[in-house]
């Protein structure tokens, strides 16, 4: 069947973002993985802000779980278990989105370990 956007998804297409700070920082994400080809989805479900298709297929498992944050901001130890830890229960890679100072778009992806 069809599968709708949201309304967040649909502002991100049509360029009517917020004006705050985080809302510029996750449109600059949005723009640039959708430039690399992934589908891009609301993540809200996984307590992120994205989730992506590698496949560019809705049909297909999304693979990508990407939280969209500023350099400076900090998380405790138990914020980035928890997201990992999801991630990782849903079959999914966690990426962290930071913009730089000339808006380039920077990821890093941390993984579950078993000991």
């Amino acid at each position: 069947g069809i599968k709708a956007f949201s309304i967040e998804e649909s502002s991100y297409l049509t360029g009517k973002v917020g004006s705050g700070e985080t809302d510029r920082i996750k449109d600059t994400v949005y723009r640039d993985l959708r430039s690399r080809g992934y589908l891009v989805r609301t993540g809200f479900k996984y307590g992120s802000h994205f989730r992506v298709y590698s496949s560019g297929s809705i049909e297909e498992h999304s693979d990508l779980l990407v939280h969209c944050t500023k350099p400076e901001d900090e998380f405790t130890w138990e914020q980035l278990a928890r997201a990992i830890r999801l991630s990782h229960s849903v079959r999914k890679r966690m990426l962290f989105a930071f913009i730089s100072g000339n808006e380039d778009v920077s990821y890093l992806e941390l993984n579950w370990k078993r000991p």
